[in-house]
């Protein structure tokens, strides 16, 4: 099951939790990677977060002591060397995290490929 990101938006008075967000910056960072399709609800498509917005699908963020969050990602992508893609949406997502105050609450990040989606 391929479901594009939606787009966050958040009701002003209720500010988004920290693995929320990070559920989202991962997200962001690794369908702006060239060869990353779409995010992928995995085998039972349960592989999703979920906040105000609906389902984020794809990513899911969970605690990870201390104070911290691991982040797992099932992507589509394009028949690319994917090791390397996935090293790439790994510093991709670091450097999003950096940019919006998240990388102390950064742990682990697990990139699996789910599908492929042929370019025609």
């Amino acid at each position: 099951m391929t479901v594009p990101a939606p787009d966050p938006v958040a009701a002003p008075s209720v500010p988004a939790s920290v693995r929320v967000r990070l559920a989202h910056a991962a997200m962001e960072a690794a369908l702006a990677v060239d060869g990353v399709v779409a995010g992928h609800g995995g085998p039972v498509g349960r592989h999703a977060t979920f906040d105000r917005t609906g389902p984020l699908v794809g990513v899911t963020a969970a605690a990870a002591a201390p104070d911290g969050y691991d982040v797992s990602l099932r992507l589509v992508a394009r028949p690319v060397p994917l090791h390397l893609l996935a090293g790439r949406v790994r510093a991709a997502i670091d450097r999003r995290a950096r940019r919006l105050g998240l990388a102390a609450q950064l742990r682990a990040i697990d990139v699996r490929f789910e599908d492929l989606e042929e370019t025609s």
